[in-house]
């Protein structure tokens, strides 16, 4: 695969975890990455000590250069996180095991990400309590956009937050990094790899206990989290406040 760096320096670094039957789905989602206009410089699975790789699967992930980031089992939260430890500096485009993904999605949120450095940049529309929402099937992050927050999820944090959606969206507004949304709504033009596969926003019992226990234990969220006036009338960007 031809490598591209994008501006300024920074990698495009694809970042995803999988477990069990889900990494059987692998090349098929992998192939639609390497099928993107604009292509990653690096893709790193963050998997957990214990997960077996299928023989096919650990071979189509070698001859395609992926770095197979061994870590511990932390659920949903090794998806980013470990890759920031590798690229601390770099953007990272999270994506699920289990979506087939458009392939101008890297180019249009690189673009969008080149206007708005500042900020990351989350492949759905729901709003939580003023929050754009991280959208863990396809974001652009960076760990300058966490400030020092992330080195605050330990285990107890991960225990008590279920919504890694909400936890991320969090953190980054307290940091003064709220995210903002495509225009494209990634999540609405993937294809799920299976018919099981469903989309669920971030909401429910859930995502009222990670943000309950995230303002108890890290204080409110202060301040224009939307950035409303400063990207409402660019022409790559939605409207993200339900007036």
């Amino acid at each position: 695969m031809d490598k591209q760096n994008s501006m300024n320096g920074e990698k495009i670094v694809i970042s995803l975890t999988s477990y069990g039957k889900r990494l059987n789905n692998l090349p098929n989602v992998l192939d639609t990455i390497y099928a993107q206009t604009m292509f990653p410089d690096e893709v790193v699975l963050n998997l957990a000590y214990e997960e077996i790789l299928p023989e096919e699967v650990n071979v189509y992930l070698k001859n395609h250069g992926v770095i197979i980031n061994r870590v511990p089992d932390t659920k949903v939260y090794k998806k980013i996180i470990p890759t920031f430890k590798l690229f601390p500096n770099d953007c990272v485009v999270c994506i699920d095991d289990d979506w087939l993904y458009p392939n101008g999605m890297i180019a249009d949120f690189m673009h969008i990400h080149s206007i708005y450095p500042d900020n990351p940049i989350s492949g759905n529309k729901y709003i939580y309590r003023g929050m754009q929402c991280h959208c863990g099937c396809a974001s652009l992050v960076k760990a300058s956009f966490f400030g020092n927050y992330l080195d605050l999820v330990d285990d107890n944090v991960m225990k008590s937050c279920h919504s890694s959606d909400i936890l991320y969206s969090y953190f980054a507004a307290k940091a003064a990094h709220p995210y903002i949304r495509t225009k494209g709504l990634y999540f609405l033009n993937m294809t799920p790899f299976n018919e099981s596969v469903s989309y669920t926003k971030s909401g429910g019992n859930g995502a009222i206990k990670t943000y309950e226990f995230l303002t108890e234990h890290f204080g409110p969220i202060f301040g224009n989290i939307n950035v409303y006036q400063k990207i409402k009338k660019d022409e790559y960007i939605e409207d993200i406040i339900n007036d």
